[in-house]
């Protein structure tokens, strides 16, 4: 169960944080592509950018030799053997920006004439021509050409008919690209897998308190076994006996019917507990609160108890301050009452000392009860007011059922009290509740 548990939890976990991740990369690896589009444009332009007039003007009116022949005439390539016209930051054209690398031209198309500034690999010289008229037709000043796998950008020189113009392969912007996104995916990639061993580890923390449960729910269900099995033992014995002497009187085998009837009722109490807890945690704190007059209850549950302590020769002593009153029910506040008092007796010794206390406090009226026969590791303390847990593992003695104190916790939950525990060899045990008090 734990195991689908944890399963579930990281799956449902790592479901949302991939969703999450993904939808951020995504946004990112978009913007990453634009910005790279954008960033292609701005250096492309970069490139144009440097030329002078003044070199230009050399470069598209240059004169036309007398000898020169080209299989069509209305286009020629100059290609100037002495490029002293252009000045140092033409030379920019070219370099490489950020691993791209350029091709630019100048086109007259008054003479049809290509200048070539500056020459790349990755263009054929037989497709220059093609080149320049498809960026020239283009009715956009950046763009790609598919048919030769390059982004241009033009700039027509102002009141001329003459154009500067960039190519770049687009293969140089396709592999930054890759390499962009190849690092988002491993970051991607990376964080989805720190956020699995993340998960892993919450879904440990979040199972805790499960877990916890269920060892709690089967210690219970193995104590509940063993207070059912030993009463129900008692009354089959004891039915078997009776059975085997019909013709015996009922005074003669008083003592089985006896021994039945103690059975039965411990059985009786330990499901009358449980039904108590299970009501208990159905009901909403805070409701039918009232004016309780918290010292009258208190003295009438000292008084019951003063015949257990004269019989099992504890010295009882309490000291209860009048007219002390409180926020709660006179049900709850004398459950509380009689559950802890019984509780200091139930694991008293004969001849030891119980003490008791109603006390004001400031805003809160304080009640204490106080053995000095027990001690609570402090390894159990923490847990006393837990459903069924017992410190008393060795059950050599009967004590209840693991949901006297739990049940006192619930109540005060309740009605806004607080109710905490300290133990030590010295002074035994000592359980305090906090009442708010109610005086108007």
């Amino acid at each position: 169960m734990l195991k689908s548990y944890k399963k579930r939890f990281v799956i449902m976990t790592m479901s949302l944080i991939g969703v999450i991740l993904t939808v951020v990369f995504a946004a990112v690896g978009v913007y990453i592509c634009n910005d790279s589009y954008h960033s292609l444009q701005n250096m492309m332009e970069q490139v144009l950018r440097p030329w002078n007039t003044v070199g230009i003007d050399a470069l598209v009116s240059p004169e036309r030799p007398d000898d020169f022949e080209t299989e069509d005439d209305d286009h020629y390539i100059n290609e100037p053997d002495n490029n002293d016209f252009i000045d140092d930051k033409t030379k920019h054209a070219e370099a490489k920006y950020n691993d791209y690398e350029f091709a630019s031209f100048i086109f007259d198309s008054d003479s049809d004439v290509i200048t070539t500034v500056s020459d790349s690999d990755f263009i054929n010289d037989d497709d220059v021509e093609k080149i320049i008229s498809s960026v020239i037709k283009s009715e956009n000043k950046f763009g790609k050409l598919k048919d030769y796998s390059l982004y241009f950008c033009k700039e027509q020189i102002f009141k001329s008919n003459t154009y500067k113009i960039a190519l770049c392969d687009t293969s140089s912007y396709t592999s930054t690209v890759i390499k962009d996104v190849s690092f988002l995916l491993v970051m991607y990639l990376v964080l989805m897998l720190g956020f699995l061993i993340i998960s892993k580890k919450l879904s440990t923390i979040a199972s805790k308190p499960m877990e916890d449960a269920i060892e709690i729910e089967k210690q219970f269900v193995t104590d509940v076994s063993h207070d059912l099995k030993t009463p129900i033992t008692v009354i089959l014995a004891n039915n078997s006996i009776i059975k085997s002497s019909p013709d015996t009187s009922v005074s003669e085998q008083m003592q089985w019917i006896n021994s039945t009837d103690t059975a039965a009722r411990n059985m009786l109490e330990m499901i009358n507990e449980m039904l108590t807890f299970s009501s208990l945690e159905a009901e909403k704190p805070n409701q039918k609160l009232e004016k309780v007059n918290a010292s009258s209850l208190a003295e009438k549950c000292v008084l019951q108890f003063e015949s257990v302590a004269y019989d099992r020769g504890i010295e009882f002593l309490s000291e209860i301050d009048d007219s002390v009153y409180i926020n709660s029910t006179n049900d709850y506040t004398q459950r509380i009452f009689n559950s802890i008092i019984e509780n200091a007796f139930k694991y008293e010794n004969n001849g030891g000392k119980i003490v008791i206390n109603l006390k004001r406090e400031k805003k809160k009226a304080v009640f204490t009860v106080q053995n000095f026969g027990s001690f609570i590791s402090q390894e159990d303390l923490p847990h006393i007011f837990e459903r069924f847990y017992r410190a008393d593992k060795t059950r050599n003695k009967q004590k209840g059922h693991g949901l006297g104190l739990p049940i006192v916790m619930q109540i005060t939950n309740l009605i806004g009290a607080k109710i905490s525990a300290e133990s030590t060899r010295e002074s035994g045990t000592k359980f305090t509740v906090a009442f708010d008090l109610n005086e108007k």
